[in-house]
């Protein structure tokens, strides 16, 4: 465990996954992050890497090859290296291997980084190429969740999220498999809503942002809010449990969502899926700002 700290917020990450697991009020003790109760959902803030939730079929062809990858990708699930850790910054590493290659066949480093300053957390991916003649495809993204109060018949009825500005967003309904229809995407009109159950029956609410878009998530009765606001990372999801009564809401910052139902297979037509030229390196980044009153 890697310890973060200022008189705001203690922050803990943990080398498995170079997850976060732990964001806590420095004054009142209150507890931001999720803490992974296995009866609901037993993560934090999983770490989504080379691809978020699902690929059709969970296999992908590249180069004439077929591959198969779980959802979400393999990185949440393997140790990283811890390069560098100081009172407010902690950098995690995780390159490939051969195992990795054997379902995800690029040479690459990628970088976690995690900086605390004042009341905000700022999570930045950087994503290298060490290949000298081969570009590299992947999606990332971030999955933390956050406790919210619930009342006496397990309703979020004091919880609600804010988008600002107010305004006309792209929405990718899911569909009942978990992937987009690219068919089916329109635009609504977002600004405060108030969360119920109902609202993940669907599963997560995944709309279209950009890097001036905050997304606010807001605990009434606990009286907290936790602000989201991403770089190059356009895509971001909303979600918690259905049926289960889960006390936890997840903002999610991607840069690519779930295949498309049509989607060819071709990892390189993967809708939004990010390619990276040989030898250079890409950065995507999320900073969390958090008040407690």
């Amino acid at each position: 465990m890697v310890t973060l700290a200022n008189q705001n917020l203690s922050v803990t990450i943990k080398a498995d996954g170079a997850e976060l697991t732990s964001i806590k009020d420095q004054a009142s003790g209150h507890e931001f992050l999720w803490q992974a109760d296995p009866s609901f959902w037993n993560r934090h803030a999983p770490v989504l890497f080379p691809i978020v939730s699902r690929l059709v079929d969970n296999t992908y062809v590249f180069q004439g090859n077929t591959y198969q990858l779980s959802r979400h990708g393999f990185a949440r699930d393997m140790v990283f290296d811890l390069v560098t850790a100081e009172d407010n910054h902690a950098r995690f590493q995780l390159s490939a291997t051969e195992a990795t290659k054997a379902y995800y066949p690029f040479d690459f480093d990628f970088f976690i980084n995690y900086k605390l300053n004042d009341n905000q957390v700022t999570v930045t991916y950087q994503v290298h190429n060490k290949a000298t003649d081969q570009e590299m495809y992947y999606t990332i993204g971030g999955h933390p969740a956050f406790n919210v109060s619930l009342n006496q018949d397990q309703t979020f009825d004091q919880v609600s999220y804010q988008v600002n500005p107010a305004g006309q967003y792209d929405l990718y309904p899911l569909t009942a498999d978990g992937f987009i229809d690219l068919d089916l995407v329109h635009t609504v009109a977002v600004s405060d809503h108030n969360i119920t159950r109902e609202d993940f029956k669907n599963d997560a609410h995944v709309c279209k942002v950009s890097d001036q878009t905050k997304v606010t998530l807001e605990d009434k009765q606990a009286n907290v809010t936790v602000t989201m606001q991403t770089t190059d990372m356009p895509y971001v999801g909303i979600w918690s449990t259905y049926p289960a009564d889960a006390p936890f809401v997840c903002l999610e910052p991607w840069t690519a969502p779930a295949d498309d139902i049509h989607a060819s297979g071709d990892f390189t037509e993967k809708f939004a899926v990010s390619k990276l030229a040989s030898g250079t390196t890409a950065q995507h980044a999320y900073t969390l700002t958090y008040t407690k009153d």
